[in-house]
């Protein structure tokens, strides 16, 4: 390991730079769907004008929507 030079040092930083935005993107996406994709009306199972397509069930909940993903 000698030394290093200034362009190996910016491909470095430039690659951690790109994995902790990556990392930080997954965990916000993962956090917002656990946060919201619980809950009776799902910003997901909404239509255009932001009224669940189904009326809520016996037990409370919205019958799920077809599977999109």
């Amino acid at each position: 390991m000698g030394e290093f030079d200034t362009d190996t040092i910016i491909s470095l930083v430039l690659f951690v730079a790109v994995v902790l935005a990556v990392a930080a993107i997954v965990f916000y996406m993962r956090y917002k769907r656990r946060r919201y994709g619980t809950e009776p009306g799902d910003y997901r199972d909404r239509d255009d004008q932001g009224q669940p397509p189904f009326p809520p069930g016996p037990m409370g909940g919205g019958t799920p929507p077809p599977s999109l993903w």
